[in-house]
């Protein structure tokens, strides 16, 4: 992200990767090892761009802390009456503990679905700060479109059918300028 940033170099490039092989191995990766390339759309360094301007073993450890907080933070939001084991326990869940180790913008995408499912099945009509708010996340959230097209469809059917018109226009506008600014 810093030589992304910084340095307008290409993040794709075999040389960031053995940047970022030397920073996290303190050696190469073989050639059947973790490459540890970029393999986002550039506008995923939205989430990461606070962070650039620490060094990396800082930088690390605040994203792993921000990525269990927001998890827990949306699972105590979008499940207010849940039982108090319950939310700690889903820390412990593979994808989820495995995510936060390695950093994975999944577990940022998890705490935003966490969330939207949470507040907007429990309203029958979220207001338009809200439906604007979820609107720009969900057009972040596409950094991962393995992970997140079934819950787009999903979302999609449910926004239309509750007739959540300024989701719609915010995510489109979010992605829109999120592929602009890469």
């Amino acid at each position: 992200g810093r030589a992304a940033v910084f340095e307008r170099a290409n993040p794709y490039s075999d040389e960031l990767a053995q940047q970022a092989q030397l920073a996290i191995f303190k050696r190469l990766s073989g050639p059947l090892g973790d490459q540890l390339g970029f393999a986002y759309p550039p506008y995923a360094l939205l989430a990461i761009f606070p962070l650039i301007w620490m060094p990396f073993d800082w930088a690390q450890a605040i994203w792993i802390a921000l990525l269990l907080l927001a998890l827990m933070l949306a699972g105590v939001t979008a499940l207010p009456g849940a039982r108090r084991w319950l939310l700690p326990s889903f820390l412990l869940f593979y994808p989820t503990f495995f995510g936060s180790i390695l950093g994975n913008f999944a577990v940022l995408i998890s705490a935003g679905l966490l969330l939207f499912f949470g507040i907007f099945l429990r309203h029958d009509l979220p207001s338009r700060r809200m439906q604007i708010s979820f609107g720009a996340l969900a057009g972040w959230m596409t950094v991962k479109p393995q992970f997140l097209w079934l819950f787009l469809i999903f979302i999609s059917f449910f926004a239309l059918r509750k007739k959540l018109w300024w989701f719609f226009l915010a995510a489109a506008l979010s992605f829109i300028a999120c592929i602009a600014l890469s």
